[in-house]
């Protein structure tokens, strides 16, 4: 399996990771990090909201 490490969950951030998990589907797994541990509404509908997959990362 493919591993893809987005840096930035900025609009940008948001947008390159999903449209790469739409693309490549069960062949990616596709992370996204960013230094904000409260994270940015989300606007793209499919994207999921406050599921966090560890703790926050110290600033």
């Amino acid at each position: 399996m493919t591993r893809v490490l987005v840096l930035g969950g900025g609009s940008g951030g948001l947008v390159a990771a999903n449209k790469v998990k739409r693309l490549l589907g069960k062949e990616v797994e596709v992370t996204l990090v960013d230094w904000d541990a409260h994270g940015a509404p989300a606007s793209p509908p499919r994207l999921p909201r406050g599921e966090r997959l560890g703790p926050p990362l110290p600033h």
